[in-house]
């Protein structure tokens, strides 16, 4: 039941502006009005003033009827009952109460009301009804009563023309800005498109260099082609092998640091697919992100299918790993996604050379690979040493 007469008391629902704030106003209106006369109501029949009553009676059905009739959103019906209750309210009550105080303040106010709710013409139309009545009703009396209506209907009409001039400036001012946000709306429309332009012939740049630089570097190096990845630009997993084992023979004579990142992408299949992307392009995007935060002396290659090597020259134990969290981090607030919530995260195992004499490329590659899956079983997203998962393993 609270909920029926909370939807009655509230206006109802438009789609245009303008008749949004009208249904507001005259439902506001309405409330105020009906509130006021039933309370006068009350008084009246305290007073026993019986002719009052029945005015106010009359008044409220008509109220209550425009009411009814907003709520079936048909303002300009609604606006007019209400403007009409009111006018008929003050012609009878100024012939009750022949004083033009009352005449001037309800022409005032109605023909105000009737200029916020309607057109300037109907406006014209409610006021010269009034005029005519309280004019009408003012005959019996003395001249001076007459004089007194006009001079308000006068003064009036006069605050009816300033406030139309007023709304019309409001409305030729909320026009221009609409114009002008229009236009900067059709500016940044081609801003966008030229900067996707721009951005896709970057990157067709960027591809078309790397494949540049691919078939040169053939062309100088022949013997070297099959090193690398044609998509990727970086080492395959046979030529990072070989490298590595070179880095491990030089570490051992030279007696130098040596460590080595082991990385894979999170659940990789699911991610191309979120994010409309083929694994080869991925992986490119990924090592184009990795060469721009290793230094120049650290190598860069492919494990496997869907992973990477990372072989860290003159790097410890505890600088690899700051390194490899670097590296997570940097994956982590990539953007390849439209939706926020999802995320590309990568898990990396590393170990550092350790046994001068008994190391070797496949015992250092798995133990690379072991912290690996041991980061991916913690659910990934994770770093993880080899020498942690040793000492903790004893």
């Amino acid at each position: 039941m609270s909920q029926q007469i909370l939807a009655f008391i509230s206006p109802p629902h438009f789609e245009e502006p303008v008749q949004v704030r009208r249904a507001e106003l005259l439902n506001r209106t309405l409330l105020v009005v009906f509130a006021c006369g039933l309370a006068g109501l009350l008084l009246n029949l305290l007073w026993a003033q019986w002719t009052s009553t029945v005015l106010l009676t009359m008044l409220l059905v008509l109220l209550l009827m425009a009411k009814i009739i907003l709520q079936q959103r048909k303002l300009p019906l609604a606006a007019s009952l209400f403007l009409g209750s009111l006018t008929l309210t003050n012609l009878l009550f100024s012939a009750l109460l022949p004083t033009w105080p009352l005449a001037g303040v309800s022409l005032a106010l109605i023909s105000v009301i009737s200029l916020v709710l309607l057109a300037f013409n109907r406006t014209l139309v409610v006021y010269a009804f009034n005029v005519v009545g309280c004019l009408l009703v003012s005959l019996p009396n003395d001249i001076s009563q007459v004089v007194r209506t006009a001079w308000a209907s006068l003064a009036v009409l006069l605050l009816l023309l300033m406030l139309h001039h007023y709304f019309q400036t409001r409305k030729a001012q909320d026009s221009d800005l609409m114009h002008l946000c229009e236009h900067y709306a059709h500016e940044n429309d081609q801003l966008t498109r030229q900067l996707t332009e721009t951005t896709a012939q970057l990157a067709g740049e960027v591809e078309t260099r790397k494949s540049l630089e691919m078939r040169v570097r053939d062309e100088i190096h022949p013997d070297e082609s099959h090193r690398f990845n044609p998509q990727t630009g970086i080492y395959t997993e046979k030529a990072m092998l070989a490298l590595i084992d070179q880095e491990i023979s030089r570490t051992r004579r030279y007696q130098r640091p040596l460590s080595l990142l082991c990385i894979r992408v999170d659940q990789m299949m699911k991610v191309v697919e979120k994010a409309g992307l083929t694994p080869g392009k991925l992986l490119s995007i990924l090592s184009d992100t990795f060469n721009e935060s290793l230094r120049r002396e650290d190598v860069l290659g492919h494990y496997g299918d869907d992973g990477f090597y990372v072989i860290l020259p003159e790097t410890g134990r505890y600088a690899s790993y700051v390194v490899a969290e670097r590296l997570r981090h940097l994956v982590e607030v990539m953007t390849l996604f439209k939706d926020e919530s999802t995320s590309l995260t990568i898990s990396i195992g590393l170990t550092a050379y350790q046994d001068q004499a008994k190391m070797t490329v496949e015992t250092f590659t798995q133990q690379a690979s072991i912290a690996l899956a041991s980061a991916e079983e913690h659910g990934g997203n994770w770093t993880i040493s080899w020498y942690d998962l040793s000492q903790t393993t004893v």
